[in-house]
């Protein structure tokens, strides 16, 4: 049985004309009850960070690697050195 949010998510879908299939609904049902879960979570987390990435853009014209450089720059308030900030 789907979720509310599962079933947002694919009414979402249907609606802009995505019909790729993912992970989680590929799965087999014989597959554990670990293997499903596993696959709803990393399912969920890549709804997630797509819709964080579109409002990001959307509403700040900005991108998550940018957002995440500036939260890292925030916390340093002395700076950090340019070496800091091409590894990070």
């Amino acid at each position: 049985m789907k979720g509310p949010a599962t079933a947002a998510a694919e009414t979402s879908a249907e609606a802009q004309g995505d019909v790729s299939v993912d992970v989680e609904a590929a799965a087999d049902l014989a597959a554990s009850p670990e293997m499903r879960l596993w696959l709803r979570l990393s399912a969920c987390a890549v709804l997630i960070g797509a819709r964080l990435r579109s409002r990001l853009r959307d509403e700040f014209s900005t991108t998550q690697p940018r957002f995440d450089l500036l939260c890292l720059l925030d916390r340093q308030p002395e700076g950090l050195p340019w070496a800091s900030c091409r590894s990070a």
